[in-house]
């Protein structure tokens, strides 16, 4: 198996440990509650973090394993790249306050689906072959957010869940929550086209060193 094969199986078992370990903390948490299963569950889906992780661990493994499937794909796994980060990076800034309330094992799960598994998939994703990508791959980046914002608003008409305090469409009202998914989509999107501009200069870098290595 190549190094880059390696660090994205890595990545996808990582990814999947955290989820599954979540997945326990969640049941074990309902049941010392007395409170249905189902309903943790339910509730647990409705976070992107779970979103971006499943991805990742769907997407790196294909990387790994499979990787010249659909699923490991350079577009396809530019987008979950993006997820993932956006996932690193909305935490720290926004929801890092959280950890103080989190202990034991769900204080684990939390560092391993925001701290551990976004810098695994970035190294994965730096690793894999590059060159293939184009401007117009960036919109992919935006895809899975809008299936997940369409879900979220869904469910809020559903059963009032707002997973975030920033998509809580209630509590912010419309021109506040139209703000905030305008500029969601926008840091999905710049993340898409830095990726896109990486992969550039990533290709054109090796071919430099090809016809280097070519002449000497």
């Amino acid at each position: 198996m190549t190094p880059a094969r390696a660090l994205a199986g890595v990545a996808a078992l990582v990814a999947a440990s955290a989820l599954i370990l979540q997945v326990g903390v969640t049941v074990s948490g309902q049941l010392a509650a007395g409170r249905p299963v189902a309903d943790g569950l339910w509730r647990l889906a409705g976070y992107f973090t779970i979103w971006g992780n499943a991805s990742v661990t769907v997407v790196a493994a294909a990387m790994a394993l499979a990787p010249q499937s659909r699923l490991a794909a350079p577009a396809v796994r530019t987008a979950v790249l993006a997820a993932i980060i956006i996932v690193g990076v909305v935490f720290a800034v926004l929801l890092r306050h959280l950890l103080a309330g989190y202990a034991g094992l769900q204080l684990v799960a939390s560092h391993l689906l925001h701290d551990a598994v976004p810098p695994l998939f970035v190294l994965a994703w730096l690793a894999a072959p590059h060159g293939d990508l184009r401007w117009r791959h960036a919109s992919w980046c935006v895809l899975l957010p809008a299936v997940y914002l369409a879900f979220v608003l869904l469910r809020s008409q559903v059963d009032g869940f707002a997973p975030y305090w920033f998509l809580d469409l209630p509590a912010l009202g419309p021109a506040l929550y139209a703000r905030n998914v305008a500029g969601l989509a926008a840091a999905f999107a710049a993340v898409g086209l830095v990726a896109v501009a990486v992969d550039m200069a990533i290709a054109s870098a090796i071919r430099r060193l090809a016809r280097h290595s070519s002449s000497s």
